[in-house]
């Protein structure tokens, strides 16, 4: 908004109102494979796609079990969940997940996973 200087206008600060985004506090979960590129020269491109798709496939269904909303994908996953306890159960089933996967593949899959809680802007 533009004030002409000498205007008998009332000032910005009593005018504008800018409408404020919504602010909740909400966990974030992110993920990201353990050493990908070292498996995709190790494995084949081929081979690593198809485990990595098993590994979101399973992921997202224990996401949709738990409850949370997935924001983003790379190797890993941005996910937001309402309360601390989902998301800190996602992360410990998520290593039972990758160790089940690893056993029936008999490719070692790890996965880091760190929790923020805070103000998120929605």
């Amino acid at each position: 908004m533009r004030r002409e200087i000498g205007s008998r206008a009332a000032p910005l600060s009593d005018t504008t109102k800018m409408p404020t985004p919504d602010k909740l506090i909400r966990v974030l979960v992110l993920t990201d494979i353990v050493d990908s590129t070292k498996m995709t020269e190790r494995l084949g491109t081929d081979a690593v796609t198809a485990l990595f798709s098993q590994v979101d496939r399973e992921l997202r269904g224990l996401l949709a079990s738990i409850g949370g909303l997935e924001i983003d994908k790379t190797d890993g996953f941005l996910l937001m969940f309402e309360e601390v306890e989902p998301a800190v159960a996602f992360c410990v089933q998520l290593h039972e997940v990758l160790a089940r996967i690893s056993s029936e593949t008999g490719h070692a899959v790890s996965m880091r996973a760190g929790c923020h809680a805070g103000e998120v802007t929605v």
